[in-house]
Order: C-alpha cells, then sequence, then structure tokens
C-alpha cells in the first residue's frame, strides 16, 4: 500500500486522552466520563481503607433527584510532585451503582493498589512511587469532582525491569515544559 509509513512514531507520552485536554487547558464538549442523567446523586462518606497495598475507596451515593436512575462513580488520583513529569490526575478506577430509587443509597466500594500509582522510570528501567501527597478524588467525570482525601506515602521502588523494548530512535514527546 502506498503512502502509510512503515512504522508511526507516537509522541503523544502521557497526554493521551482526557490527559491532554487538562494538561493544556483545552476545553471539551463533554469530559471524559461523561454522561446524561434523568436525575441526580449526592456524594458522601468518603472513607479510604488501606490493607496492606490495597486500597478500598469507599463513598455513598444518594439519589436526590425525581426518577430512579443509576451512576458512574470515578476514582481519580493526582500524584505527588516528583522527579519526572506527569499527568494532572489518572483514572484509576470505577464502579457503577445498582438503579436507586429516589431518596435511596448505595455504598460503593472501588479497590486500587499502591503499585498502580508508580510509574516507570526509563533511566532506571524500573517502576517508582514518588514520596508525598496523593490525592485521592471521587468524581462524576473528569472534571466533575464530588468527594477527595489526601494520603501521605513513602517513595519506594516497585518492581525493576530488564531493558527490554527500547526505542531504537529519538522520540521527541510531547511535554510542558
Amino acid at each position: 500500500m502506498r503512502g502509510i509509513p512503515a512504522e508511526e512514531i507516537y509522541e503523544e507520552g502521557i497526554y493521551v486522552g482526557y490527559r491532554f485536554f487538562d494538561a493544556f487547558m483545552v476545553n471539551s464538549s463533554y469530559p471524559f466520563g461523561f454522561g446524561l442523567s434523568y436525575t441526580n446523586f449526592e456524594y458522601s462518606d468518603l472513607n479510604i481503607v488501606q490493607e496492606g497495598d490495597d486500597f478500598m475507596v469507599e463513598c455513598s451515593i444518594k439519589n436526590v433527584g425525581k426518577l430512579a436512575g443509576k451512576e458512574i462513580v470515578q476514582l481519580y488520583v493526582k500524584s505527588a510532585l516528583g522527579t519526572i513529569e506527569k499527568p494532572e490526575k489518572e483514572l484509576k478506577g470505577f464502579a457503577k451503582t445498582k438503579e436507586l430509587k429516589v431518596g435511596e443509597s448505595q455504598k460503593i466500594t472501588i479497590k486500587a493498589n499502591i503499585n498502580d500509582l508508580g510509574y516507570y522510570d526509563t533511566a532506571s528501567h524500573s517502576w517508582k512511587l514518588d514520596a508525598g501527597t496523593y490525592e485521592f478524588i471521587i468524581a462524576s467525570d473528569s472534571k466533575t469532582f464530588k468527594l477527595s482525601k489526601e494520603i501521605l506515602f513513602e517513595a519506594h521502588i516497585i518492581k525493576t525491569t530488564e531493558t527490554l523494548l527500547s526505542p531504537k530512535v529519538q522520540i521527541n514527546e510531547l511535554s510542558k515544559k
């Protein structure tokens, strides 16, 4: 086939999808995760329970509208500042309520793992977690935050890997710097 390059170099780096819109303050018609509903929901009682490396992020969702409906609850995490460029926040999980009748509530739990908060460091060929404050955000979409709580972590190496699949050419990744 003519006109099609033999290979494609993707230079978006970490700025794919909603991460691009967040980082470069680009407005969109609908934020990532947006959904229309015929009713309204109230978020409350955020609690984070840590069991080893796992986190159970819990909150209550109440239908405060005039019709029955379901809600998608999204968990985003803002990472601590560190040595590398990071997106503003990253989606780490989501859960859907059952159909809630008017006035009915449901407790939602989204499971996350500390290893999911790390990043890959190409210089040391390892997955790392930076020290600092991480903000856990419960949202109805990538722009509509409902609840949040901060947790402090110490730095550590999650896993060291081998030097595999390294690019053979220089990639000029998109950056805010």
